[in-house]
């Protein structure tokens, strides 16, 4: 389950707008557990990438919230797995995930979570990506988000391979090219200017503005993955 203190106490980071942002949240970190134990993090067979990557292992809260969750499977038998999953209304530690839209042929789909405490979460969506990673994957430290802790989630925060944050980057970098994206932007500027771990940029904020990619507000900003 996922404790109402829980989405309050991120909440308040954003001066208690972006309850909703918060909800998803701790649903992203319940999907990431359940795959732990799949043990589909085992010898890197799903490999965590994207925006969501860099909020949850780089900037914390100093970056922006991202909702898509984005990986590199070793084979699309993982990711076949994983959707037939949420095609059944897979249910985690009293999370229920439901695939609302799937494209079998590209191996994605946007999904949304559901509790009875909480209703329906803000939809995401969920991309996996065939081709092999250029650099080994990592296993970085988690960057501190509030309230993304055993005492609140009933488990340790998961921490699953990571792509090279400068894959992941490369990446965006690429993309940028060809589609110029708000949330590349910010993920590229931050990244390139981010303060060390514990450290805040002065005058900075996080942002809980529901927006869609591409708008700031603030230090701080919400986007997708």
């Amino acid at each position: 389950m996922i404790p109402l203190a829980a989405i309050n106490q991120l909440a308040a980071v954003y001066r208690g707008r972006g309850r909703n942002e918060a909800y998803l949240e701790f649903a992203q970190e319940h999907f990431l557990d359940w795959l732990r134990l799949e043990g589909l993090f085992e010898d890197d067979a799903v490999v965590f990438k994207g925006g969501t990557a860099i909020r949850k292992f780089v900037l914390g809260n100093e970056g922006r919230f991202s909702t898509d969750l984005d990986f590199v499977v070793a084979d699309p038998i993982y990711a076949d797995h994983i959707l037939e999953r949420l095609g059944q209304r897979l249910t985690h530690e009293g999370v229920t995930f439901v695939l609302d839209k799937y494209d079998a042929a590209a191996r994605k789909g946007t999904w949304h979570a559901e509790t009875a405490e909480h209703g329906s979460s803000l939809p995401a969506s969920l991309d996996f990506s065939s081709r092999p990673l250029l650099l080994p994957a990592t296993y970085p430290e988690r960057a501190r988000i509030p309230g993304i802790e055993r005492r609140f989630l009933g488990f340790e925060p998961v921490s699953p391979p990571v792509a090279d944050l400068l894959e992941i980057v490369a990446e965006k970098l690429s993309r940028f090219r060809r589609t110029m994206l708000g949330r590349d932007v910010y993920d590229l500027a931050r990244r390139g200017g981010a303060p060390s771990r514990g450290e805040a940029r002065p005058g900075s904020r996080p942002c809980a503005h529901q927006g869609r990619a591409g708008c700031y507000r603030g230090g701080g900003r919400l986007g997708q993955g």
